[in-house]
């Protein structure tokens, strides 16, 4: 049996009237109990259970997301949905536009959904507005998804980890020298480096997590060690100096957020 354009005009009514009010089970009669899911803000998978655990996530992070089709086109068996998504971050309105490619199968349902669209200024948004951590934090959303392949994003883990390492340590033995080399002068009252060695049992300890062989254990490094990075940043700007100090956190941030997207 062929898909008329009947279905898949009712397809798209059902998608859009989902977004209209948000929650997890909104599409339980659209998606087939299979259904594979490639989705940048949310986790990949299949199933509706993990369509149902991510969208409650996005909901946590945005609680007051709504979506608004504004047009779709179709090739078989498949859908393009053009579609705006929108909602308050950090105390203010924030909004993504995407395309949902949908396949269907011979009774109409979808089985497969992957989503298109540009994290990167929701990435930017959450940085930049301190408002939305509490509410990020809570989600275990990350914020920035890429594509990396397992092994290349394996990669990159184990050299932030040991870069974390190495820098605590070897601010740890040497604090004067490590302040100089990223810009930051030696307070007066601080002639042995106390602040320095606290920054560099924070980064080591962090450093340590994040090599860890325990997947629960190095996402808990890598999702502490962002946040510390992004109120270095915070902190940094605040200040207005420390510009060496203030791009090494952020691209340490920008790194671990990116690093989050898969898990």
């Amino acid at each position: 049996m062929s898909i008329t354009d009947t279905d898949r005009q009712r397809v798209v009514e059902e998608f859009a009237l989902g977004w209209r009010n948000p929650e997890p089970h909104a599409w339980d009669d659209l998606f087939a109990t299979d259904v594979c899911l490639e989705q940048p803000l949310l986790s990949k998978g299949r199933g509706q259970a993990v369509w149902h655990r991510g969208l409650a996530q996005l909901l946590t992070l945005v609680p007051d997301l709504r979506g608004r089709v504004h047009g779709w086109a179709a090739h078989g068996d498949v859908l393009y949905i053009d579609i705006e998504l929108t909602g308050t971050l950090g105390g203010r309105s924030h909004s993504v536009r995407a395309v949902d490619r949908l396949t269907l199968n011979e009774r109409g349902l979808v089985t497969a959904r992957r989503s298109f669209l540009d994290p990167v200024p929701l990435a930017l948004a959450i940085a930049a507005r301190p408002a939305a951590w509490p509410a990020w934090w809570r989600s275990g959303l990350p914020p920035l998804a890429g594509r990396a392949a397992e092994k290349n994003t394996a990669r990159v883990v184990a050299a932030l980890g040991a870069t974390r390492l190495i820098v605590g340590l070897a601010t740890l033995a040497a604090p004067q020298l490590a302040r100089r080399a990223v810009g930051l002068p030696g307070a007066p009252t601080d002639d042995r480096g106390l602040f320095a060695r606290l920054f560099a049992a924070r980064d080591a300890a962090l450093g340590a997590a994040t090599l860890s062989s325990d997947p629960a254990i190095s996402g808990l490094g890598l999702r502490l060690g962002a946040l510390c990075d992004l109120a270095d940043v915070a902190a940094g700007l605040l200040a207005g100096r420390h510009r060496m100090a203030l791009a090494a956190a952020g691209f340490a941030a920008a790194a671990g957020l990116a690093l989050l997207s898969d898990s």
